[in-house]
């Protein structure tokens, strides 16, 4: 198993993340942005029927990158408040700094500010950047954005009631895709 901790001097004495279950879950780090982005996508949409009925947002690029950017900082907000998001919850994942604490939210959003340039590659390069980061944790155990930042992403065992709304969050993202 891959320690998550980059430099072992920093490593604190708790070690119950690094018993529980793996630490290096490049796709459960996937799927749980993907539910972040999907969830706050939603929320845009019906910000935009409700406000704005006769325009189509969803193929103006500008605004989706404006919707991005807009992300980073509500993203950058939950950390530092919540030390999760959304999609991070569904998958017990956590976000802290070295000695286990929330990150501030100064560096919180230099996380995501890195994580867009290089993770997601300003939204242009995203499969390309994305791969790269795969490569990264599963190599290395961390992304350059959480070396950076002495970020240390920590997962915990995923609950039934995480499954249960995982399944159903997937069952609602296939009915749509298939209805559309």
């Amino acid at each position: 198993m891959k320690d998550y901790y980059l430099d072992q001097n920093k490593k604190p004495n708790n070690t119950r993340y690094t018993e529980e279950v793996p630490q290096c879950r490049p796709w459960v780090r996937f799927f749980s942005r993907m539910i972040d982005i999907y969830l706050f996508g939603i929320i845009l949409g019906l910000i935009q029927i409700i406000f704005f009925p006769s325009r189509n947002f969803i193929e103006d690029r500008g605004l989706g990158l404006a919707g991005l950017i807009l992300w980073g900082i509500i993203e950058a907000q939950l950390l530092s408040s919540w030390g999760t998001t959304p999609g991070k919850w569904l998958f017990k994942t956590k976000i802290r700094d070295y000695k286990l604490n929330k990150l501030s939210f100064p560096s919180a959003i230099k996380r995501s500010v890195l994580l867009f340039v290089i993770g997601l590659g300003f939204g242009v390069f995203s499969s390309i950047t994305m791969f790269i980061a795969f490569i990264n944790i599963d190599s290395k155990g961390a992304t350059s954005w959480d070396k950076h930042c002495n970020s240390v992403v920590i997962h915990e065992k995923i609950g039934v009631l995480q499954i249960i709304i995982i399944s159903i969050i997937i069952i609602i993202s296939v009915a749509l895709l298939i209805l559309k």
